[in-house]
């Protein structure tokens, strides 16, 4: 069963090899080129980093993930 998921301003970033700390500060970097972050959250799960990171409005969150999806 597929369930269409409807647009939200917040997105779910799983991070893979990263290289690097990961810090709010390096997230806001990346992600605020896309508009107004209002809020970001890092946390560890299944052995992996991830992040939830809330943008100002949808279309701002939407244009995010349709630049950086598989990145």
């Amino acid at each position: 069963m597929y369930i269409q998921e409807k647009p939200n301003n917040v997105l779910l970033a799983t991070l893979f090899n990263v290289a690097y700390a990961i810090t709010v500060d390096v997230l806001y970097q990346v992600f605020s080129r896309y508009g107004d972050v209002t809020k970001i959250v890092i946390f560890s799960k299944n052995n992996s980093t991830q992040a939830l990171i809330q943008f100002a409005d949808v279309q701002s969150a939407t244009h995010a993930k349709n630049n950086l999806d598989g990145q």
